[in-house]
């Protein structure tokens, strides 16, 4: 069920999928009808736009998973994944009705690769963007933190690359904490959930039924949520080091 979006986070989302940050990094294909256009604006409903979204069956058979990357990222009506009560929820309801991330979903280095983006991802800076850059570049980095954590993706990574995920999320997770400002609460939840769940599959026999809850329902409920997640990771880390 789609949750109530506040006026300023509806604006956010407007913007969020009005801009194509990814277009320089795409080779083989492009979204031929882009927000913003007339041709964008002649659809008239959200189903005439699910159906100009569509990547051909040929690009999707030959494209590398890189560039399948850059086009799930590029995804005009990407900002539908935060209209849900949960991103993971957004992520399970978009792909239902996008052959782009279905795709991605298929392949095998998904995990590996979708890491490696995420790594490159720089961390921001006070007084070096304006908030609709900052806005945007959030959203960015949540749909990445976000599907590296579901499922479909989590499914091809072994024990090693999870123990990188789970290094690099909590190195994020404290930065973007001890800058509020810039990432505020809600930008904290993808990469919370990150960090969850990766540490759920390189040690489920020590997780608490209550972390597993957090897994599954994404709610940052109590105000030491973080603080036993991080408990968790040291745990965890220390236990593979005995």
């Amino acid at each position: 069920m789609k949750k109530t979006v506040t006026f300023v986070w509806s604006i956010f989302l407007l913007v969020f999928i009005s801009i194509d940050m990814n277009a320089q990094s795409i080779k083989s294909w492009d979204y031929p009808i882009k927000p913003g256009t007339e041709a964008w604006q002649a659809l008239s409903t959200h189903e005439d736009m699910l159906k100009a979204c569509q990547i051909p069956a040929e690009i999707l058979k030959t494209v590398s998973t890189e560039e399948l990357i850059e086009l799930c990222l590029a995804y005009p009506l990407l900002g539908d994944i935060f209209a849900y009560n949960g991103i993971q929820e957004g992520i399970n309801k978009v792909s239902a009705r996008f052959n782009g991330l279905q795709e991605l979903f298929k392949r095998k280095d998904n995990a590996s690769l979708l890491f490696e983006k995420m790594k490159k991802l720089e961390l921001l800076k006070s007084g070096v963007l304006t908030s609709i850059e900052i806005g945007n570049e959030i959203s960015r980095q949540m749909v990445i933190e976000a599907l590296l954590s579901n499922e479909a993706i989590l499914s091809n990574t072994d024990n090693l690359l999870q123990q990188e995920i789970s290094s690099e999320a909590v190195k994020r997770l404290l930065y973007k904490q001890n800058n509020p400002d810039i990432y505020g609460q809600y930008g904290l939840k993808a990469i919370v959930h990150l960090l969850g769940r990766s540490l759920e599959r390189i040690d489920n026999e020590s997780i608490t039924p209550e972390f597993k809850q957090f897994t599954t329902d994404e709610k940052l409920t109590g105000s030491n949520v973080i603080e036993e997640l991080l408990k968790q990771y040291i745990v965890t880390i220390n236990k593979l080091r005995t």
